[in-house]
């Protein structure tokens, strides 16, 4: 529930954004829901089994997303703070 919110509200940010960058961002943030949404399809067994390489995959996904919403919201500012000075 909370990959589920913190998905929509990122998903949310990036609809309000127009940057370069926007369009790899909303890319990566929806392999990742797509990603996690998989895993429910998942039956237990499958999933004790293959743990380690689900955690993995799944800790390189959210590294991608996160890395690329840091990336716009950096690009956000600067073009914010520039428009400013």
């Amino acid at each position: 529930m909370k990959k589920t919110l913190f998905i929509f509200g990122i998903l949310t940010l990036l609809t309000s954004c127009k940057d370069e960058g926007r369009a790899k961002a909303i890319s990566t943030v929806e392999n990742y829901s797509i990603y996690v949404d998989s895993l429910s399809n998942l039956d237990n067994q499958s999933v004790k089994e293959n743990w380690s390489s689900i955690k993995q995959q799944n800790e390189e996904k959210l590294g991608e997303a996160k890395s690329a919403m840091i990336e716009m919201m950096i690009k956000m500012l600067w073009n914010g703070w520039r428009k400013r000075n």
